[in-house]
């Protein structure tokens, strides 16, 4: 399901329900909408994630993992490595849909 994001400078994520229409959006803020299984498409640089934020990662190979420390992650793009190319923050109400 599709669900809009706003992000604050400090990288909190604030879910934005897509049936609030136009939204405002603070100075320093942008909101991003998810594809319909809540992925925000990323195509590198810093974390965009704050500290302890529980979120789930999809790697260009196709693996995915959930962990609650976003920093433990190299966010940038490398040919290297199967860089991150999406991710989603897990919050209580899609746990408890999971359960």
């Amino acid at each position: 399901m599709k669900t809009r994001y706003l992000i604050h400078a400090e990288k909190t994520h604030l879910p934005v329900p897509l049936s609030a229409g136009i939204v405002q959006i603070p100075v320093g803020c942008k909101l991003v909408t998810t594809d319909d299984d809540g992925w925000i498409e990323w195509n590198g640089g810093d974390c965009p994630l704050e500290h302890g934020t529980k979120h789930e990662v999809r790697f260009s190979g196709g693996d995915k993992c959930i962990d609650d420390d976003p920093c433990s992650w190299r966010w940038g793009r490398s040919p290297e490595y199967h860089g991150i190319v999406a991710y989603r923050p897990i919050h209580d109400l899609i746990l408890e849909r999971l359960s």
